[in-house]
C-alpha cells in the first residue's frame, strides 16, 4: 500500500418505521411498552452504506436471558416503532436487529439470542449486508416510561480498499483497468449474541470475487477523492457497539489481502498485516494500491468521539523538512523522519505527532546528536512498515534506527510502538543489529520505557536482537514496560564470530536493566560459534545464564518470556 490513510467514520440511516407485528402471540399482561427505533444517522448518500438497505426491523424481549416475545416492523422515516404487551411490573431486556431485506448471510436462533453469519452468502462492495443492532436493559413495565427510544448501530467493521486517482488511471492506460476484486480476512467472528453484544468466533474469510463498486460511489477522505476497489463487513471477536451508551468495543487484529481483477485475470494483489478492526468503525486503506505489492500495518481510530485520523504511508523518496517547536522535530509523516536521516537531528530532540507508515520502503540509521540525552517520544504512536538497511562500508558496521558507531549521546525512547520493521546486516565486519539501535559504545546509556515491537524481522551475524544488538563496555541499557511480540530474530553463520541472538538485547557487555518487560511468541533462530557458547542464543538476553546463574551485568525484574520458539545451531 503506499500512501495510506485510515479513518473512521460511521454511517448510517434511513428510514423507520411502518407495520408492526408479532410473530408469536403476546405473553398474557397488563401493560404495554413501545419503542422507537433510530438508525444511527450520519452517512452521505454517495456512500456505499447510507443505511438506507437496512429497513427490516426484528424486535425481542426477554425475562431472565430468554426470549419472550418477538416484534417486527419496518422503518420508514428514519424510524420504526414497536409495542410490546408484557406483565406489568417485571422488568425485561430487548434487543434490536435491523438488515436489509436483501442480506443473505444473517440466520437470527430461533430462541432470538444469536445472529449466525454465513460469509460464504456475504455480498462484496454493496450494502445488502448492512445491519444495525441495539439493546435495552432493565426496563419495567409499568414503571418505566411506557415510551422508549433507542438508537441502533453497526455491529461490525468496515473495511474498505481505494486507490489514488491517479495510479488507477495509469493502471487503466496501461491496459489493465480493474473490473472486479476479491478480499480476504483471517480471525473474523461469525455468531453475535444478541443479548450481550459479544460476537464470538475464529473463521477464515474469502468474501465474493465481485465487480468494483459503482462510479457513482465516492470514498473521501481529507477532501480526496479515490476509486473505490472494495467494502466489506467483518464481525469482530469482542464486544460490538451496541446502543446509546458509549460502551468500550474491542479491536481486534486481522490479516486481509486484496486481490484486483482486470476482467478475469488477476493483475495485482497485496497483503495488509495487523489492520486493527473494530465494531461500528470504518478502516479505510488508501493508497497506490495498483501499481506495488507490500505488506502494511493499518490503524484506525474511533468514529464517534475523534476527527478522522490520517496516516500517510511514505512513497519512498519525498523528504519533508519537520516543524521545529521548542528544540523538538513534530515528526507526523514517514518522509519527514526521513528527513531526519539525511540532514540529522541537529542536536533536536523528536517527537512523534502520528503513526508513521513507511510502505516497505527503505531508510539507513542516522547519527544521533545531542548536548547530552536525545529524546525520542513516540506519544503513543506507531512507527511502522519500515525496512532499515546498512549505512554504506565505511560509514558504520550496527543497524537500527540509530547508529551506535562511537556514540555520541545518551539516548531516551518511549512511547513508541514499532510495527512490521525489518532489518538485515549480514556484514563481516558489524552485523549488530537493533530496531532501536545496533550497538552501545562510548559508555552511553540507552533508555527505554513503553516500547513494544510486534512483528519485526532481524537479521544480522554476532549480536542480534529486536530492541537494542550489542551493549559495549561500560555501556547501558534500562528498559521499563517494554514487549516484544510475535517478532523473526535469526543470524548468518560466521565461523568463530556467530552468537548472541536473543528476543529483546544481543549481547550485554555492559550493562542491562529490564524491569516490567515480556517477550513472548516470538522465534529465536541463532547460530552459535563454538567460542561464543550456546547460552548466547536466549529468548531475553544473550547469555543470561551461564552454568544457572544470572549474568552479573544482567538485572531482571518481573520480566519474563513465554510461547516463543528457540533453535540453536552449533558452528565451528
Amino acid at each position: 500500500m503506499k500512501k495510506f490513510l485510515f479513518f473512521s467514520a460511521l454511517a448510517a440511516l434511513l428510514l423507520s418505521t411502518a407495520a408492526c407485528s408479532s410473530d408469536e402471540p403476546a405473553a398474557q399482561g397488563d401493560d404495554t411498552v413501545t419503542f422507537t427505533v433510530n438508525l444511527q444517522n450520519g452517512n452521505d448518500s454517495r456512500a456505499i452504506s447510507d443505511g438506507t438497505k437496512a429497513v427490516n426491523l426484528t424486535a425481542f424481549a426477554y425475562k431472565d436471558g430468554k426470549k419472550v416475545q418477538q416484534q417486527t416492523a419496518t422503518f420508514s422515516g428514519l424510524k420504526a416503532t414497536v409495542t410490546f404487551k408484557l406483565v406489568k411490573g417485571l422488568k425485561y431486556d430487548f434487543s434490536f436487529w435491523a438488515q436489509s431485506p436483501d442480506a443473505k448471510c444473517y440466520t437470527l436462533s430461533e430462541d432470538g439470542t444469536k445472529v449466525n453469519i454465513d460469509y460464504t452468502k456475504a455480498a462484496s462492495n454493496v450494502d445488502n449486508d448492512d445491519a444495525f443492532y441495539g439493546v435495552k436493559k432493565d426496563v419495567t413495565v409499568g414503571k418505566s416510561a411506557s415510551d422508549e427510544t433507542v438508537t441502533i448501530y453497526r455491529p461490525f467493521a468496515q473495511l474498505n480498499y481505494g486507490d489514488n486517482l491517479d495510479d488507477y488511471a495509469a493502471a487503466k492506460a496501461a491496459g489493465s483497468e480493474v473490473t472486479q476484486t476479491l478480499v480476504t480476512v483471517e480471525n473474523a467472528a461469525n455468531v453475535l449474541d444478541l443479548t450481550t453484544g459479544q460476537a464470538s468466533g475464529d473463521v477464515a474469510v474469502t468474501y465474493a470475487l465481485a465487480p468494483v463498486p459503482s462510479e457513482s460511489k465516492e470514498l473521501t477522505v481529507g477532501g480526496t477523492n479515490y476509486k473505490w476497489l472494495a467494502m466489506n463487513y467483518l464481525l469482530v471477536p469482542g464486544q460490538v457497539r451496541m446502543a446509546d451508551t458509549k460502551i468500550t468495543t474491542e479491536s481486534g487484529l486481522v490479516t486481509t489481502t486484496l486481490a484486483v481483477y482486470a476482467g478475469d485475470t488477476e493483475v495485482n494483489k497485496m497483503s495488509v498485516a495487523n489492520v486493527p478492526v473494530q465494531s461500528n468503525h470504518r478502516t479505510n486503506i488508501l493508497g497506490n494500491l495498483l501499481t506495488d505489492k507490500v505488506n502494511f500495518n493499518v490503524v484506525i481510530d474511533p468514529v464517534f468521539d475523534n476527527p478522522d485520523y490520517n496516516v500517510p504511508a511514505w512513497d519512498g523518496t519525498t523528504l519533508t523538512e519537520p516543524k521545529l517547536l521548542d528544540g523538538v522535530y513534530q515528526v507526523s509523516k514517514a518522509a519527514e523522519w526521513v528527513w531526519i536521516v539525511k540532514n540529522g537531528n541537529n542536536k533536536n530532540n523528536i517527537a512523534l505527532t502520528s503513526d508513521i507508515d513507511f510502505a516497505g520502503h527503505n531508510f539507513t540509521p542516522f547519527y544521533p546528536g545531542s548536548a547530552s540525552t536525545l529524546e525520542l517520544n513516540g506519544n503513543g504512536h506507531k512507527f511502522m512498515n519500515a525496512t532499515i538497511v546498512p549505512l554504506p562500508a565505511g560509514k558504520g558496521y550496527t543497524s537500527g534506527l540509530f547508529s551506535g558507531d562511537f556514540l555520541a549521546c545518551n539516548i531516551n525512547v518511549h512511547d513508541i510502538n514499532f510495527s512490521n520493521i525489518n532489518i538485515t546486516n549480514e556484514s563481516a565486519d558489524g552485523g549488530y543489529v537493533g530496531v532501536v539501535i545496533g550497538d552501545v559504545q562510548s559508555g552511553k546509556t540507552v533508555t527505554l520505557k513503553n516500547v513494544k515491537a510486534t512483528n519485526c524481522t532481524i537479521k544480522g551475524v554476532r549480536a542480534d536482537a529486536v530492541l537494542v544488538g550489542f551493549v559495549g563496555t561500560n555501556g547501558t541499557v534500562d528498559a521499563t514496560n517494554c514487549h516484544v511480540s510475535k517478532c523473526h530474530v535469526s543470524n548468518v553463520a560466521l565461523a568463530n564470530e556467530s552468537g548472541y541472538v536473543a528476543g529483546m538485547i544481543g549481547r550485554p557487555v555492559g550493562k542491562v536493566i529490564l524491569t516490567d518487560c515480556t517477550v513472548t511468541g516470538t522465534t529465536i533462530d541463532g547460530i552459535w560459534a563454538t567460542r561464543r557458547g550456546a547460552t548466547s542464543i536466549d529468548a531475553i538476553v544473550g547469555d543470561r545464564e551461564q552454568g544457572g546463574i544470572l549474568n552479573a551485568n544482567i538485572t531482571l525484574t518481573r520480566t519474563t518470556e513465554s510461547g516463543n520458539t528457540m533453535k540453536k545451531t552449533e558452528i565451528e
